[in-house]
């Protein structure tokens, strides 16, 4: 009986003890303030450096709002966000790192991640076991770069094609529905780029001003119960979450409510999306030369439902969509003033 007791006990100590030598950088020991107006990039950053240099560990944010422009995440770092925490994203437009240092160009589903030259508030290249978890949220704070009042006009659409082409004239040209104008913005929020085994958990990504969550060329990754909000006139590269180049990707029990489309999956094989709702004021699902995959269990508030392209790109023709399977998903599809 005792031989049996300590056997049972031995993984519980050892959850023990790894809880208790696992290494926690709380960022206000590094000097954030988490005020909502000081920016704490640096201290951050400090803290992030500290875990690396223990070969990893947790770093912690407590409540509070800790603004910041680009902070980088390396491997095995994992980023726990207290009920009440907030990362929130600066204004300042100069706080965010230039991409292409970084390895990033403009081949759509190669090397692109969202519209512009700069990168968004979380990038991790080349890293490997990294997370971002816990109750807290990652506030783009995407407003500050759009003229709310100013609708985005582009001739990209054939007035004569719709059912009453005055009435969708004249929803263009007012800011009631969007897209917005925008100016200078910073690029996706949180990008993943050649990294394998990535988790986010339980977190609240809201008001992006770009693409929201980008995974591109990613081996591995589980994503579950989060939340996307971001503002639905802001159509234009205003995605939910970009799977690009992956294998091996698990989305379960999210809610994505965004301008652009709901998830943009392609080049990617293995990808499986169950018990989501999405709403869009584009695709909710986009697939472009996308292999052995799945989607079950989802809603859909959207201008379009499902949208399967071809892979039109130079270089990237004839990749077929094939093997994909959906079931048990609810579709409700309606047009949506603007465009």
């Amino acid at each position: 009986m005792k031989k049996l007791f300590l056997l049972l006990l031995l993984p519980v100590l050892a959850n023990f003890v790894h809880a208790q030598t696992s290494t926690v950088c709380d960022v206000h020991r590094f000097g954030a303030k988490g005020d909502g107006i000081t920016l704490d990039t640096g201290a951050v950053s400090l803290a992030i450096a500290a875990c690396v240099k223990q070969g990893g560990g947790t770093v912690y944010f407590g409540p509070g709002r800790y603004v910041i422009g680009t902070v980088q995440l390396y491997s095995h770092i994992h980023l726990f966000l207290e009920s009440g925490a907030a990362l929130v994203g600066s204004h300042d437009i100069h706080n965010y790192l230039p991409s292409p240092p970084f390895g990033f160009g403009r081949n759509y589903g190669v090397d692109m991640t969202g519209e512009g030259s700069v990168l968004g508030m979380l990038i991790a290249k080349n890293a490997e076991d990294v997370s971002i978890e816990g109750q807290g949220e990652i506030d783009g704070q995407g407003d500050t770069f759009m003229g709310l009042r100013a609708p985005h006009a582009a001739d990209d659409y054939l007035p004569e094609s719709a059912r009453n082409p005055d009435k969708l004239q004249a929803a263009m040209n007012t800011d009631n529905y969007g897209p917005v104008d925008r100016s200078n913005r910073p690029g996706t929020m949180i990008v993943f780029f050649h990294c394998a085994n990535v988790r986010l958990h339980g977190i609240t990504l809201r008001q992006s001003p770009n693409w929201t969550l980008n995974l591109l060329d990613v081996n591995g990754a589980s994503i579950s119960d989060i939340q996307i909000l971001n503002n639905p006139k802001m159509h234009t590269n205003n995605d939910g979450i970009d799977c690009m180049q992956c294998q091996h990707v698990r989305i379960s029990n999210c809610n994505i409510d965004t301008g652009d489309d709901g998830f943009a999956i392609i080049r990617s094989e293995h990808v499986n999306v169950s018990n989501c709702s999405i709403s869009s004021r584009s695709s909710a699902i986009r697939l472009e030369s996308t292999k052995l995959s799945t989607f079950t269990g989802l809603s859909m508030d959207t201008n379009r439902g499902i949208a399967i392209f071809g892979d039109f790109y130079v270089g990237q023709e004839n990749r077929a969509t094939e093997d994909v399977t959906f079931s048990d998903i609810v579709i409700r599809t309606r047009l949506f003033p603007g465009h």
